[in-house]
């Protein structure tokens, strides 16, 4: 196989999963609007293992996009932002379910300081306005 035709087949499943990813947070989004948000706006922390919920609410989607959507969600700099800011952490119905724990709030700030400064600054002045 030529490396241009592995690279596009690449490039190809890799627009597919991106698609899939952006398709299931809206969903999200739709479906759980106190706890999951659209995109560009701030995130609250979830609880540990929500996942589990939402493959019980959602058995329709494979547990693999599940994981690759929740991945994409609590990776952005805004998840781990409001992670190190504290607080309460939210079920799917947005109701609070227990805290941030200090170790978690330890690498979500570390986890920013991965992130260009100007983009963290950004999603620390969404989450204040």
């Amino acid at each position: 196989m030529e490396p241009s035709l592995a690279t596009n087949r690449k490039q190809r499943k890799a627009n597919e999963l991106k698609a899939r990813v952006r398709a299931t947070r809206k969903l999200f989004a739709a479906l759980y609007p106190n706890t999951f948000c659209g995109f560009g706006e701030p995130k609250k922390p979830l609880k540990i293992y929500i996942i589990d919920d939402i493959a019980k609410d959602l058995p329709e989607i494979p547990l693999w996009v599940l994981g690759a959507t929740m991945r994409d969600y609590c990776k952005s700099p805004s998840y781990q932002a409001a992670v190190a800011a504290g607080g309460p952490r939210y079920d799917l119905a947005g109701n609070p379910v227990g805290q941030v724990s200090e170790a978690h709030r330890a690498h979500a700030a570390a986890m920013l300081l991965r992130y260009p400064s100007e983009v963290v600054e950004r999603w620390r002045g969404r989450k204040a306005a």
